[in-house]
């Protein structure tokens, strides 16, 4: 099912994502890509009520992780010893939307 921008406030964070979403507009014949590498499997979409616009932003953990791992594991809370980096990719790709 579709999310109608401006239809509704959301604020959510969903846990196991695949890492690929697709964003169509049709009036405008468009669609936008997202495809994000480990360890983004968190994906936030928040839509301010009446507005025309959203955000969908792939994160590597959900907010408040850190207290929330006390009570469960999809959290995607890392923790990295001391000197120790971890990295990820997020790819944008416009194109039409072909009938």
């Amino acid at each position: 099912t579709g999310l109608m921008v401006g239809a509704k406030a959301l604020d959510n964070a969903f846990t196991g994502w695949t890492g690929r979403a697709v964003i169509e507009w049709p009036e405008y014949a468009t669609r936008l890509t997202l495809s994000a590498s480990e360890p983004l499997r968190i994906l936030v979409i928040y839509t301010p009520p009446e507005e025309k616009f959203f955000c969908a932003e792939p994160v590597s953990n959900c907010t408040d992780a850190f207290n929330l791992a006390a009570e469960r594991e999809d959290t995607g809370m890392l923790v990295l010893e001391p000197g120790k980096s971890v990295s990820a990719r997020l790819l944008l790709s416009a194109g039409e939307l072909l009938d």
